[in-house]
C-alpha cells in the first residue's frame, strides 16, 4: 500500500488531455505521468498528510468560501527557480490574494517550505535540466505555446492534490470557489 508523503494546493487549469498537457507531457512529463494535470500551485507543501484531517480541510474551505474563481489568460512565458518554464496568469492580482489568503490561513506551511518567499504564480509547462539550458527551452515553449495563447482559464474549485512514495498524484479534495464571496 502507497504511503502519503505530502499535499499541496492547486488550481487545476486544464484537464488532462488538452493542448497544455501535450506540450507538458513533452518538457516536464514526470509530472504529467504523476498524475498531476496542469495545475497553478497555491501551496506547496501544504500541511503534511497526516495532519490533513477535516479541521485542515475546513480552514482551507473557508478561505475558498471567500474568494471569488479567478478568471485568468495564460500568455506570459517566465522562469522559476530550479530551471523551470511557466505559463503566467493575467491579471495575477486575484490568483495572488487567494494564495497570500492561504497562506495567512496556513502560516505553519511557507511556500515551497520558506525557499521562495513570494512566489509568483505561474503554470509550469516545462523544466530545463540541465537548469543552464533554460534558455533554450523557453525559445522551444515559446514556439509551442505561441499557437495556443491566449487560454482563458475560469476555475472555480480549490483541489488538495496528495503525492505518495510512488511518486503519484490524487486529487483528494475539491473546495468550491466563492460560496460566501460578494460575487
Amino acid at each position: 500500500m502507497a504511503t502519503a508523503l505530502e499535499t499541496a494546493v492547486v488550481l487545476v487549469v486544464e484537464p488532462r488531455g488538452g493542448p497544455l498537457t501535450a506540450i507538458k507531457a513533452q518538457f516536464n512529463a514526470p509530472s504529467i505521468a504523476s498524475g498531476m494535470p496542469v495545475h497553478l500551485t497555491l501551496l506547496y507543501p501544504f500541511v503534511a498528510p497526516e495532519e490533513l484531517d477535516q479541521e485542515a480541510v475546513a480552514r482551507l474551505a473557508d478561505v475558498a468560501r471567500d474568494h471569488a474563481p479567478p478568471a485568468f489568460t495564460l500568455s506570459n512565458i517566465s522562469t522559476f527557480p530550479g530551471g523551470f518554464v511557466c505559463l503566467d496568469p493575467e491579471p495575477a492580482e486575484p490568483v495572488r490574494a487567494l494564495q497570500r489568503a492561504i497562506w495567512a490561513a496556513f502560516p505553519e506551511c511557507p511556500p515551497y517550505a520558506g525557499d521562495v518567499t513570494d512566489p509568483h504564480p505561474h503554470v509550469t509547462v516545462g523544466k530545463a535540466v540541465p537548469e543552464e539550458t533554460v534558455g533554450e527551452l523557453v525559445a522551444t515553449i515559446s514556439e509551442r505555446v505561441q499557437p495556443l495563447v491566449p487560454v482563458s482559464c475560469a476555475v472555480e474549485k480549490l483541489t488538495v492534490a496528495i503525492r505518495d512514495d510512488a511518486g503519484a498524484w490524487t486529487l483528494a479534495h475539491q473546495l468550491t470557489l466563492g460560496a460566501g464571496a460578494a460575487l
